[in-house]
C-alpha cells in the first residue's frame, strides 16, 4: 500500500492506495471510514478495503482530517484531491476514471455528501489545480447518514453524552468564512441535478433521520437514488454480519446492504 498527501498542511490527511487487483479497468471506491470526526474507525476501514477488493472494486481509503484539524473546508479539500488523484491516474492504478463511487460511514458519509453535494463550487478546489469536473464522484454509497449538524446540541442529553468530546464544532471554519455555522455544513440543503446518485441506507436504531432528507432532496432534483432502512438493534452496523466479519444472527437484514450496494452500482455502471 501506498500513501499520498491530501493536505499542505496535515500530514495524517493522506490517501491510501492498494495495489490494483488486475483485470482492470475496474470501478474505484473511495472509503472514508466514520468516527465522528474525533478518530477513523477500524471497523469502516480494512474490512470494507476488503469486502470491495473480493467483488472487483478497487479500493482506495481517504484518512480525512479529524478533531482540531477538521475545521471546513479541509475535508472537502481533501476529498476533491483524492478523487482527482485517482481519477488522472486511473491507468496507473487499475481504475475506470468514470467509476469513482464514495463509501461512507456516519461523519465519513457526511463528508463524502459534501463533495457530492458541492464538488461543482469553486469552494470545493480552492487552492489547487483541479480542473472543473476532475473532482466530481460519480455515485456515493452512504450509511448512517448525517446530513446536518443544525440541531445536534437540541438532542437528549444521553445521546450528547454518547458524542464525547470534540463533536461538531471541530467542523466550524474561520469566523466570518462561508463555514462559520452549522447551516454552512448541511448537505442534503446542496443536493442539486448536479449531485451524483446515491445509495443509502441506515438502521431503525440510527437516532439522525437525515438520510431520507438526502434521499427526498435527490428525488426532488432528479438524482437517482435508492434508500434502505433496517430494523437492528445496532445504530452503526458497518460489515458486521457479513463475510464472516462479526457474525451475528440479529443482523440477518442490515448483512444485506454491502451485497445489495454492489448490485446497485453494477447496474449503474453497466
Amino acid at each position: 500500500m501506498e500513501k499520498a498527501a491530501m493536505s499542505p498542511v496535515n500530514k495524517d490527511a493522506v490517501l491510501e492506495i492498494y495495489e490494483p487487483i488486475g483485470g482492470g479497468p475496474n470501478p474505484a471506491v473511495l472509503i472514508y471510514p466514520g468516527g465522528g470526526y474525533r478518530m477513523l474507525s477500524d471497523a469502516e476501514h480494512q474490512p470494507v478495503v476488503e469486502f470491495f477488493r473480493k467483488r472487483g472494486f478497487q479500493p482506495f481509503v481517504l484518512m480525512y482530517s479529524i478533531n482540531e484539524e477538521a475545521h471546513y473546508p479541509a475535508p472537502l479539500l481533501e476529498g476533491s484531491r483524492a478523487v482527482w488523484e485517482i481519477r488522472k491516474n486511473a491507468a496507473k492504478y487499475g481504475v475506470n476514471p468514470d467509476q469513482i463511487t464514495l463509501v461512507g460511514f456516519s461523519a465519513g458519509a457526511h463528508a463524502a455528501t459534501m463533495l457530492a453535494t458541492l464538488w461543482q463550487d469553486d469552494a470545493s478546489r480552492e487552492g489547487t489545480d483541479i480542473p472543473f469536473g476532475g473532482n466530481r464522484p460519480n455515485a456515493t454509497v452512504t450509511g448512517y447518514t448525517p446530513t446536518t449538524f443544525e440541531d445536534f446540541f437540541q438532542k437528549p442529553k444521553e445521546i450528547l453524552a454518547q458524542a464525547g468530546p470534540g463533536g461538531p464544532e471541530n467542523l466550524i471554519g474561520e469566523p466570518g468564512s462561508r463555514w462559520a455555522d452549522y447551516a454552512s455544513l448541511t448537505s442534503h440543503k446542496f443536493v442539486s441535478q448536479n449531485t451524483p446518485p446515491a445509495f443509502l441506507w441506515k438502521t431503525s436504531s440510527d437516532f439522525p433521520g437525515f438520510s431520507t432528507l438526502y434521499a427526498k432532496a435527490c428525488k426532488d432534483a432528479g438524482v437517482e437514488c435508492e434508500l434502505h432502512i433496517f430494523s437492528d438493534p445496532d445504530r452503526c452496523a458497518a460489515l458486521k454480519g457479513l463475510d464472516g466479519y462479526e457474525n451475528r444472527e440479529d443482523l440477518c437484514n442490515t448483512r444485506l446492504w454491502g451485497e445489495m450496494a454492489v448490485n446497485w452500482l453494477k447496474n449503474l455502471y453497466r
